[in-house]
């Protein structure tokens, strides 16, 4: 495996200043409009080439301060919910509950033993039955939609695949669940009761998620024509000559994850999905000691926060991800 879900080292290095969720409203910008880098070469904002070695470098730390201060309030096209497909649920439960403090709900049977996971009260994700035990589990990212039939239509009308049509969960959301056009599984939600995380970008939390595809087409133009998505690449520097893809919902700012081109690892494109710890390195030692597996070298960008690359003992990937100090 390379170097894990994030891609590449120096990716980080490009998004380190919008590396958060998107949401309704934007934490404060730590510099006034019109404020010029040290250089005088360009004013600070979205709009221009980052500048790793001016202001851009402390924006991260300001934004990680400020996401455990907001309530999560997702824009339509965003992320704003993960699930895992279990084999073994209460194992599966028991395992992430140990290894990121969270706690776990049985909704019971007229839920299907559909288990919400907690931190600190706040849901973050959940886990369900498998249904097809004959392929590896693999966390689900939900994206936000407003009208899911539609939704649906234009995933279709695109090339992606239904796996799962439209369906109520209760009164709680709608949901459908698709395959992209290049085999990368996600899933869409219409919110109800049930809004979303209550806690993201923080530890304990979804923190970032990302798409691993061999090449950038048809995967950019499927997401942009079904949520309206809109891209900004950086390039990633030494030998990798793809960039990588900052994924932005339509009328924001922020970005919420990312596209990685990784064409020599061989593995079917699919969502990672970055969980925030205050110590990956201890994530990952605890992860190998309850029967996961380190898949890569533990990584590190100053300033930027260090991460490590991991499986769960039924093989369904993630990353730990430790924030700056």
């Amino acid at each position: 495996m390379r170097s894990g879900p994030v891609g590449a080292r120096i990716h980080h290095r490009h998004v380190s200043r919008i590396r958060v969720p998107s949401r309704l409203g934007r934490p404060p910008r730590p510099t006034k409009p019109g404020r010029r880098d040290r250089d005088g070469s360009a004013e600070i904002g979205h709009n221009r080439p980052l500048n790793w070695q001016s202001e851009d470098r402390r924006y991260h730390g300001l934004l990680l301060r400020k996401l455990s201060e907001m309530a999560p309030q997702f824009v339509e096209g965003a992320p704003y919910w993960v699930d895992l497909s279990a084999a073994d649920v209460p194992a599966a439960a028991d395992f992430y509950c140990r290894l990121f403090g969270w706690e776990a709900t049985d909704l019971g049977e007229e839920a299907g033993h559909y288990t919400n996971l907690t931190y600190q009260g706040q849901e973050v994700a959940a886990i369900g039955p498998a249904f097809n035990t004959d392929v590896t589990p693999q966390w689900i990212t939900y994206f936000k939609s407003n009208a899911l039939y539609d939704t649906t239509k234009a995933i279709e009308a695109a090339g992606g695949v239904v796996r799962m049509p439209p369906m109520d969960v209760f009164d709680q959301t709608s949901i459908a669940q698709f395959t992209d056009p290049v085999g990368a599984e996600f899933a869409v939600s219409q919110p109800k009761k049930h809004t979303g995380a209550g806690r993201w970008g923080d530890v304990g939390s979804v923190c970032w998620v990302e798409l691993h595809l061999r090449q950038a087409e048809p995967s950019v133009s499927f997401y942009q024509r079904v949520f309206g998505w809109t891209t900004r690449n950086m390039p990633m520097g030494g030998d990798h000559e793809d960039p990588y893809t900052l994924l932005i919902p339509s009328g924001q700012d922020d970005s919420f994850g990312g596209i990685y081109i990784d064409d020599q690892s061989g593995q079917t494109p699919r969502w990672w999905v970055y969980f925030g710890v205050e110590d990956h390195e201890a994530a990952a030692a605890k992860a190998v000691e309850m029967g996961g597996s380190r898949l890569a070298e533990p990584m590190s960008v100053p300033e930027v926060g260090s991460w490590s690359v991991l499986a769960d003992p039924s093989g369904s990937m993630f990353c730990a991800f430790t924030p700056p100090n």
